[in-house]
């Protein structure tokens, strides 16, 4: 499962950290530094959006700058992540904040 940074509910996800649901009270992206699973219906109570997708060998996927995502493999499963930019790609957000705690 990813959220959908193009979504504006995508915000939402933040919003369980600072319910009290995730809260450290320390980084802005907190959860970025949690190992936790969120359940589909934890995910559509709090109204963030999702996609789940499957894959298969020799397959991949990509994720977007910033983007919250999870992988849960079946059985024995080996990968690799590989960080690329292409032509014209921004390699950072002008809003982005180094967290402190890292």
């Amino acid at each position: 499962m990813r959220s959908c940074d193009n979504d504006p509910r995508s915000e939402a996800f933040s919003a369980i950290r600072s319910s009290g649901y995730l809260s450290t009270g320390k980084c802005s992206r907190a959860v970025s530094h949690l190992a936790i699973l969120s359940s589909p219906s934890r995910l559509d109570a709090e109204g963030v959006t999702y996609i789940t997708e499957v894959r298969y060998p020799g397959n991949f996927i990509i994720t977007q700058q910033a983007q919250h995502h999870m992988v849960i493999n079946v059985g024995s499963c080996m990968t690799q992540s590989v960080n690329f930019a292409l032509t014209g790609d921004s390699l950072g957000r002008p809003n982005f904040i180094k967290c402190p705690i890292r």
